[in-house]
């Protein structure tokens, strides 16, 4: 025998309607520790269970046929971990119709789906690895041919057997998965409201039961107060729409007959009329939560094989007339919160009923995108934006809807999150809009747009900083954006700074000559002078007038540093070499104030002249074997760009050396 351990359930198998024992299919080759299910009442979607470590003995009705009432029927997946057999065996007095459907990359049964007469048997081998959903039909007519359609159930393939895939029969199974959501949804509420009431008032207990779908706990109540009729009803809630009318005309009749309603209790009226598919009738005075009221309308009102996008509209129909709860969002709905937020009828509903709704659209186009995908339709905090971002994002990978047409909604999301300081999420939402054919740029042009508009921002913010970094922003743009803050504000060197590391070397050259180099120079912080210079140097070639800019700063230290490094060795014989060097950069000194001009700091002359001041004491201090070279020396220091009063101390000197040549011997 099979051990048990070796299949697992993920759903609750679910009973027959009828209460009548023996009126249930059932399977062989099922967990024992699943048997005595036959009794439990069935809900729309099974829960989740899992096998026991019994031997495969007994029957269970792990797959609910609605052989008695024809009702519909949810599908019951189940993994083969090895291989195995199952049989089917019809106990009802019809004809019922089972349904197979095989998961995706498994391989396929022998069949898809087949008659089962009544007290025929049938079985299957499912092979190892195999995965996939049993559920039952009912109300089948075919002709001779195979082709026909089915009341409960039907898989939508105009045939006995299923489409293979998943195609045809999705929406039983989304309408199913859908139930199962709301169930899960609404459980906590269900039970915390049947907890505070008291054993008394059982059919109060029992109505609120039926919110949540929770049918077995419900009949279970109803027999155990002997109650053997309202256990048979319970266990037939939401079948077929036939059973629904009797109840709904029986209602009608006690009336006609006059009878007086006054001497039947209030809460059985409201389980009949639920039951009879009354709802707005059985909670006119219960508020409940929008969820279990949309379940409701889905379970006990309409028809068991209504559509998913039907039932959406006919919630959206009632909620424009005022009948049914609006869908609040879920952190007003659930609460409670420090502050209660204001809320009124038309604000933002909750994200998952904009999603059914979006579902429900199909084709047309869909309105509600901008108001759906604000922070306030799932969280109180403006700033919980990620949920809602990934959700996006999501919709538009499974084709839901195309973003082409939500740029707006980007840079829309985008302020908002700039308003708040929140840069780097910004930043984060522009990387991740769509590519625009006719925008190719726009995401760059974006960012670089906002490092610089909101520099301050995030400038100040490591953990912005470091995010943007992460999030693969080239640093080169983060520092033009800086250069310009620090431009604006003032501060030149800042500025400076940024430039070379952004590399616009060329107006870095520009503020360098024209605001920088002048204070450092002059404060003799010639290291970082040095520093800056060679940093620019490497790309002398792409700047304009770099000889007469930082160019000039580079040579000066160059040639100061030769000139102190032959006077040290008493080399005479260079004088006339370091005279002719001297007068080439005398005359870019004076072609350079010629062309930044007015652009120049006052100060920036001051430079300049303390430079040719320093060259031209070198010069006099160089060692000469004659008068002639010393004369030439001078004549060079007269072209230097110096005040007029060291010009005039090298006039006197100079003439002081003619007049000695004058007096010499020939």
């Amino acid at each position: 025998m099979a051990r048990a351990s070796q299949v697992a359930l993920t759903r609750r198998p679910a009973s027959c309607s009828c209460w009548a024992p023996g009126c249930c299919s059932s399977i062989s080759g099922a967990p024992a520790g699943l048997a005595g299910l036959d009794r439990h009442p069935h809900p729309l979607l099974p829960r989740y269970v899992r096998g026991g470590s019994d031997s495969f003995s007994g029957s269970a009705c792990l797959v609910f046929f609605p052989f008695c009432q024809y009702q519909s029927i949810p599908p019951v997946q189940i993994w083969s971990i090895c291989g195995i057999t199952f049989t089917f065996t019809n106990r009802c007095g019809d004809t019922v119709w089972p349904g197979l459907l095989s998961g995706s990359g498994t391989p396929p049964l022998e069949t898809t789906g087949f008659a089962l007469a009544p007290g025929q048997l049938r079985s299957l081998y499912a092979p190892q690895g195999w995965s996939g959903r049993f559920w039952g039909r009912s109300g089948c007519t075919f002709d001779a041919s195979g082709k026909g359609s089915c009341a409960t159930g039907d898989c939508g393939s105009g045939e006995v057997e299923c489409p293979s895939s998943t195609a045809t029969t999705c929406p039983l199974f989304r309408r199913a998965d859908f139930s199962n959501w709301l169930q899960d949804s609404v459980c906590h509420w269900v039970q915390g409201e049947v907890g505070s009431l008291n054993d008394a008032r059982y059919l109060e207990n029992i109505l609120l039961l039926l919110t949540g779908r929770q049918l077995d706990t419900a009949t279970e109540i109803a027999a155990s107060r002997g109650d053997v009729r309202l256990a048979i009803l319970l266990s037939q809630a939401g079948g077929s729409m036939s059973n629904r009318s009797d109840l709904a005309q029986t209602l009608d009749q006690w009336k006609m007959n006059g009878i007086d309603f006054d001497y039947i209790e209030e809460d059985w009226l409201k389980v009949y009329m639920l039951l009879a598919g009354n709802v707005q009738a059985a909670f006119l005075d219960l508020p409940i939560d929008w969820k279990r009221y949309l379940g409701l309308i889905m379970w006990y009102q309409l028809s068991p094989d209504t559509p998913l996008d039907i039932i959406i509209r006919s919630y959206d129909q009632l909620l424009g007339e005022g009948k049914v709860p609006y869908p609040v969002p879920v952190y007003i709905d659930e609460g409670p919160l420090d502050e209660a937020p204001q809320w009124s009828s038309g604000d933002h509903f909750d994200i998952s009923f904009y999603l059914m709704l979006l579902h429900a659209n199909k084709d047309e186009k869909f309105g509600l995108l901008k108001t759906m995908f604000s922070a306030f339709s799932s969280s109180f905090d403006p700033l919980d934006y990620h949920f809602i971002w990934h959700q996006r994002s999501i919709l538009e990978a499974v084709g839901a809807f195309s973003s082409n047409d939500l740029h707006l909604l980007d840079l829309s999301f985008v302020y908002q999150l700039l308003c708040l300081g929140r840069c780097h999420w910004a930043i984060y939402v522009i990387l991740h809009m769509p590519y625009l054919d006719d925008a190719p740029y726009i995401h760059e042009k974006l960012i670089r747009e906002v490092l610089s508009q909101y520099c301050e921002s995030w400038s100040r913010d490591d953990a912005q900083r470091q995010y943007i970094v992460e999030l693969g922003i080239p640093e080169e743009w983060m520092h033009e954006a800086l250069a310009l803050y620090h431009e604006y504000y003032g501060d030149k060197q800042g500025a400076l700074e940024n430039l070379i590391q952004c590399g616009n070397r060329k107006k870095a050259h520009t503020i360098f000559v024209t605001s920088v180099a002048h204070s450092m120079f002059l404060s003799s912080n010639h290291q970082e002078v040095w520093r800056i210079t060679s940093a620019l140097e490497n790309h002398k070639y792409e700047i304009a007038d770099w000889d007469l800019g930082v160019g000039i700063y580079i040579d000066f230290y160059v040639l100061k540093n030769s000139m102190q490094e032959r006077n040290a060795m008493d080399d005479s014989g260079s004088l006339e070499e370091m005279s002719e060097s001297c007068r080439s950069f005398f005359g870019r000194l004076n072609k350079s104030l010629l062309v930044w001009g007015s652009k120049l700091h006052v100060e920036s002359r001051a430079c300049y002249s303390k430079m040719a001041e320093e060259l031209c004491a070198l010069l006099v201090d160089t060692p000469s074997e004659t008068l002639n070279l010393p004369m030439g020396c001078l004549l060079t220091m007269l072209n230097a760009p110096v005040p007029d009063e060291s010009r005039s101390s090298y006039l006197q000197d100079a003439l002081s050396v003619f007049t000695e040549i004058l007096c010499s011997d020939p």
